[in-house]
């Protein structure tokens, strides 16, 4: 790997990796940005545990820089019925103080699952 060029990796859970392996896995290939997939909070959207994935990826010298957000549409922010729209932005509400506790910067919101929403 060249030094001055920093690797980015994003890591998605369901692949049945454990996190173990996946710290060993970026340390070799010197990953030092990481995109960690919603998954990791949406069971604990508390900004501790939040701190608690930034810490152990810190260990590995891996900067969480971003999570993707989860799909579908009872999570859309664009959903045309609002007590669903609600629901959706309350979920975000309790989502994103834990991806800032994590460190990160960015967080990959999709709007709309299955379908771009009508013009109108």
């Amino acid at each position: 790997m060249n030094p001055s060029l920093p690797t980015w990796a994003t890591f998605v859970p369901r692949f049945g990796v454990s996190v173990e392996a996946n710290l060993k896995l970026c340390a070799e290939l010197e990953v030092r940005y990481l995109e960690l997939n919603a998954r990791q909070f949406l069971a604990n959207p508390d900004p501790d545990h939040g701190a608690a994935l930034r810490a152990v990826w810190a260990e590995a010298e891996v900067t969480i820089s971003s999570v993707h957000g989860p799909f579908g549409l009872d999570v859309s922010l664009a959903a045309e019925d609002d007590a669903v729209r609600v629901r959706a932005v309350e979920h975000w509400r309790r989502l994103l103080p834990s991806c800032a506790a994590a460190g990160a910067r960015v967080v990959v919101a999709h709007p709309h699952a299955d379908r771009t929403p009508p013009a109108d």
